[in-house]
């Protein structure tokens, strides 16, 4: 009976050291002394079109005397979280990146990324890299002077890419810009609202449908609503309207449908709290279910909902411990489980995705006022077991070796009985 205890009892060691070990998170940067951060994030491909690990992109501030320098950078990590190469756009000014995105060849296979970058002087510009991190060539976005893109997204005809359709908004118009495979402007469709400020905020691409979300903005009244036009972005029409009780508003394209998906104040928690939606609705603009979920999240602070093919997977930020999670929604909107739960004042995510069982996570790491960091930001890249749902704090390393420790003891412990036993059997 005591042999059989202490077996027992260093079984459930043993398992508790290995959960604790896979659940560790890996913490990427890639250098201090710079202000870094990573905005956006897709996969990346190799030169046979396997998925090979992250693409992430953002921002290097350089700090030299007084003056701050911003260069735009692409990352290619490997899936364990190294780093394959690096492409750094380096010009002077206050560059800004809009999109990143995928190129495409002759075939129609992926041969490289799109970077959308907005220069000191308001001008835009596309930057074309390959799939080794070499610039292939820079164009012009021709857009008017102030015009901003939001949004370009590829259009897929026939299983092939046709070009890319980008949103993008001056002060008062909003626009649509369509551009061939090479990024030349084919056509460009200007939209008005008389005496109001129109402005695109997200587009998707639904059964040779543009879905768009829209804001328009008269005196001191504001209507947000969802229009849609055929692929000339003509025939325009209002599809949804009174979606102000949204606090935040997204598009996720869902079979010949879309899920609009953000934050509202209409939930079932305590006065005050604020949750995550989910609505479904047809091409026609006819909802098809709506969920409201039953988490607390800050206002303004859900980040991303990814597709999967048994539902979808959300992530936001909690105010009740300013913890980020990640949440598994099931087909029809309704909560299913969480994840994971990242406790870490210093990380702010920005995007994150899912590669098999693994969760990827881009953003920055903040240096606190009283740390005295020679840093303010560093860039993040986490790479994280999706299965646990655990702190990330820097005492885990610590824990895991002294668990490995207890390990071991109980082994020793272990082999000293079974010599003991042997000894007394004879």
């Amino acid at each position: 009976m005591k042999k059989r205890m202490i077996g027992g009892f260093i079984l459930l060691v043993v398992l508790l050291g290995m959960i604790n070990v896979s659940a560790k998170d890996t913490v990427y940067s890639l250098n201090k002394y710079s202000e870094e951060i990573l905005l956006k994030m897709e996969d990346s491909y190799n030169d046979i079109h396997e998925l090979d690990g992250i693409m992430a992109a953002g921002a290097i501030t350089k700090t030299k005397a007084k003056e701050k320098d911003k260069d735009i950078i692409l990352i290619k990590y490997k899936k364990n979280g190294t780093t394959s190469w690096n492409y750094i756009y380096e010009k002077k000014g206050t560059e800004e990146l809009l999109d990143l995105k995928y190129t495409y060849d002759l075939d129609n296979k992926i041969d490289g990324y799109l970077l959308v970058i907005q220069e000191e002087e308001s001008t835009i510009q596309f930057h074309k890299i390959d799939l080794e991190g070499n610039l292939v060539w820079v164009l012009p976005s021709s857009l008017e002077e102030q015009e901003k893109i939001v949004k370009i997204e590829p259009l897929i005809e026939e299983e092939m890419v046709q070009g890319y359709i980008a949103i993008s908004n001056t002060n008062t118009n909003a626009y649509l810009n369509f551009y061939d495979k090479d990024m030349n402007l084919l056509w460009k469709k200007e939209y008005q609202e008389e005496n109001s400020k129109r402005e695109f905020q997200d587009i998707i691409i639904v059964e040779n449908n543009y879905i768009i979300l829209e804001k328009i903005t008269k005196e001191e009244e504001t209507k947000v609503e969802i229009v849609k036009t055929d692929l000339k972005g003509d025939n325009i029409e209002t599809i949804i309207t009174s979606l102000e009780k949204y606090t935040s508003t997204n598009f996720i394209v869902k079979d010949n449908s879309f899920i609009l998906y953000g934050v509202t104040p209409e939930v079932k928690l305590k006065k005050g709290d604020k949750s995550y939606y989910l609505i479904k609705y047809s091409l026609t603009g006819e909802e098809e279910w709506e969920s409201i979920g039953e988490v607390s999240i800050e206002e303004n602070e859900i980040i991303e909902l990814k597709l999967v093919e048994e539902g979808y997977y959300l992530l936001y930020k909690n105010p009740t411990d300013s913890s980020y999670e990640v949440t598994k929604i099931d087909k029809d909107g309704l909560f299913e489980k969480k994840v994971k739960k990242i406790i870490n004042n210093y990380y702010d995510f920005e995007s994150f995705t899912l590669q098999k069982n693994v969760l990827y996570f881009v953003g920055q790491i903040n240096c606190p006022d009283d740390d005295n960091c020679d840093y303010d930001n560093n860039s993040l890249f986490l790479v994280s077991d999706e299965d646990k749902v655990i702190e990330v704090e820097d005492k885990d390393s610590t824990n895991i070796l002294l668990i490995i420790g207890i390990i071991m003891v109980g082994l020793g412990v272990l082999i000293y009985y079974k010599r003991k036993n042997k000894k007394d059997e004879r």
